[in-house]
């Protein structure tokens, strides 16, 4: 993979997952390989200057990377000026708005394929990003539906990562979530596109928050399986989440692995020195009352189940 042009866009990857599911943080771990491009926090506040992508290369310096990779904007009073605006791997929706299509951020793009020029100027933003960063790969976070079958027309030897989580710590995070919360995701699905059947399900559960999440949830993971068997994608594999937390680095050498991205002694490092991973599943429990509980058996029990979440302790759930 050394040997391709920087140019080239050759098997991205791009890490897919309902939002609260640990996407942010695979993501930002895989962010770490020398190999990698990313978009950037800086890409995104002007679309327009795909250029910015240059100033990512600051974090493979040997202590800038080691001193601000995985340091969040919000310790800036720590780390002073410099960590505000120094680049940061991310979701970056104004990017894909700008160069792609104003209904990326939005929609679940079940029904809708690239327009030509769509494809040449996504493509060509990647191509850009590869060639500032001086990477022969690209690495992109994409929450929410997982947008496959578009991204296949784009780029048809794409690698996808999904990333599940338990729904009832899903639900329980979003919940209490202020992005969710002051965006209107109590009262109305998040995204545009979410089928009849879904939203009847959410009506006759009493119109509850709880249970808008969870249908949500639901068919995220259920769009995804069903555009992995319908484009008879090989390059698609799932983790758990709560497997990730108890052994990262088992996890991420099995992604880069799959990915054909080379180990990687920077990541090895990273995962040592730099995160610390806790299991927060335990707070729905606390949080949901017995008839929430009672809704999310009723939408999530089944589903639970086949992704093999403990449903003997948790019978009161996830028996029917």
């Amino acid at each position: 993979m050394r040997n391709s042009k920087p140019s080239d866009v050759v098997k991205p990857v791009f890490v897919i997952g309902c939002p609260r599911s640990g996407t942010t943080i695979v993501h930002e771990v895989l962010a770490v390989h020398p190999d990698v491009a990313w978009f950037s926090s800086l890409m995104n506040r002007i679309p327009q200057l795909p250029i910015l992508a240059v100033f990512s290369r600051l974090l493979d310096l040997p202590e800038l990377g080691r001193r601000f990779r995985g340091v969040k904007p919000q310790n800036q009073v720590k780390y002073g000026f410099l960590n505000k605006f120094l680049p940061r791997p991310g979701e970056c929706w104004n990017l894909w708005e700008y160069w792609c299509t104003p209904q990326f951020r939005s929609d679940m793009l079940t029904e809708i394929r690239p327009s030509d020029e769509q494809k040449l100027r996504l493509y060509h933003l990647v191509q850009l990003t590869l060639r500032y960063q001086a990477k022969s790969r690209f690495l992109a976070k994409l929450t929410g539906p997982p947008r496959m079958n578009f991204l296949l027309h784009v780029f048809p030897d794409a690698y996808f990562i999904h990333i599940i989580r338990d729904g009832r710590a899903v639900v329980n995070s979003l919940l209490t979530a202020d992005f969710w919360r002051e965006r209107g995701g109590l009262e109305k699905p998040w995204w545009n596109g979410l089928p009849q059947s879904y939203i009847q399900e959410w009506h006759a559960h009493g119109n509850t928050p709880p249970a808008l999440a969870a249908v949500q949830w639901k068919y995220l993971i259920q769009l995804a399986r069903r555009e992995h068997k319908s484009a008879a994608l090989r390059n698609y594999l799932e983790i758990r989440y709560e497997d990730f937390v108890r052994n990262p680095v088992e996890s991420i050498v099995t992604i880069l692995k799959f990915c054909e991205l080379a180990p990687s002694a920077r990541i090895e490092s990273y995962l040592r020195t730099r995160i610390s991973v806790q299991n927060m599943n335990f707070k729905w429990r606390d949080k949901f009352t017995a008839n929430d509980l009672r809704v999310l058996n009723q939408i999530m029990g089944f589903l639970l189940r086949d992704l093999r979440y403990d449903c003997e302790t948790d019978r009161a759930l996830c028996s029917n």
